[in-house]
C-alpha cells in the first residue's frame, strides 16, 4: 500500500527537506504551490484546487505555472470541465450542494459521491481524494493551522497577485471553518486503517476537546 504525503502551503512548508518528500509515493500539492521553491524540485503526482478565484480570468498565469511543472493528474471541480483542454490526466470532482463539513455530524470522503467543503482545498479534495485512494498511511506538511484573521504562507504573497480581502476571511470566520472541518476529517482518519502523521506544523497547539491516537512530529 501506498504512502501519501499532503502539502499545505503553510509557512512551516519552508522546513521540509526534499528528501523527507521522497520517502512518500504520492505527493499532493495545492493551490499556489507552483511559486515556492519546493515546486521545482519534486515530482507531484496531484495538484489540487477548488477556490473558484483561481479558475477566474486573472488567475490564468497561475494555471500556465500549474501546467509547466506537469504534475500526474491535476485536480478540480468538474464544473470547470473546461480545463481538460489544457489538462489531458486531470481528475475532476462534485460538491454535494451546499453541505459543510464544520456544520455536519457525519459527512462524505468516498471521492465516487459528492462531496462536502470544508473551506479549504485541503478539506475540499486533498484528504478525501487520499482516503479513497485506501493509502496506508498520510503524512502532512506545511498544514499548520494557527489561523487568525491573517494567514501567512510559505510564499511570497505577492506573486500570486490574489490576496483574500473578504469580511469572512478578515474577521476570522473562514480560518474557524476550514480548522474545524480539518479537525473532524482527521477524525475520521482516525476511526479508519489509515496512520497519519504531521512532519511540519503545528498540529499540538491546537486546541481540541478530543486527542488523538496519531502524534505530530511538533
Amino acid at each position: 500500500m501506498a504512502k501519501a504525503l499532503l502539502l499545505g502551503n503553510g509557512p512551516s512548508l519552508l522546513s521540509l527537506e526534499v528528501d523527507q518528500i521522497n520517502q512518500y509515493d504520492l505527493i499532493f500539492v495545492c493551490n499556489y504551490f507552483c511559486v515556492t521553491e519546493l515546486a521545482s524540485k519534486i515530482k507531484i503526482d496531484y495538484y489540487c484546487a477548488s477556490d473558484p478565484r483561481l479558475f477566474m480570468p486573472p488567475n490564468l498565469k497561475w494555471l500556465f505555472k500549474v501546467y509547466k511543472l506537469k504534475p500526474r493528474h491535476f485536480v478540480y471541480p468538474r464544473k470547470h470541465s473546461w480545463l481538460n483542454i489544457f489538462f489531458k490526466n486531470n481528475f475532476t470532482f462534485n460538491y454535494s450542494g451546499h453541505k459543510k463539513i464544520w456544520l455536519e455530524k457525519d459527512f462524505n470522503m468516498d471521492i465516487r459521491y459528492a462531496l462536502p467543503s470544508g473551506d479549504t482545498v485541503m478539506c475540499d479534495i486533498m484528504i478525501p481524494l487520499a482516503f479513497s485512494l485506501n493509502v496506508e498511511k498520510i503524512g502532512f506538511a506545511g498544514l499548520d493551522l494557527k489561523h487568525t484573521t491573517t494567514v501567512e504562507h510559505a510564499y511570497d504573497e505577492s506573486r500570486t497577485g490574489n490576496r483574500r480581502r473578504s469580511d469572512e476571511y478578515l474577521k476570522g470566520v473562514w480560518q474557524s471553518n476550514s480548522t474545524q472541518s480539518i479537525l473532524k476529517q482527521l477524525k475520521k482518519l482516525e476511526q479508519s486503517s489509515i496512520e497519519f502523521d504531521f512532519l511540519t506544523g503545528h498540529y499540538k497547539n491546537i486546541n481540541c476537546s478530543e486527542g488523538f491516537k496519531n502524534k505530530a512530529n511538533g
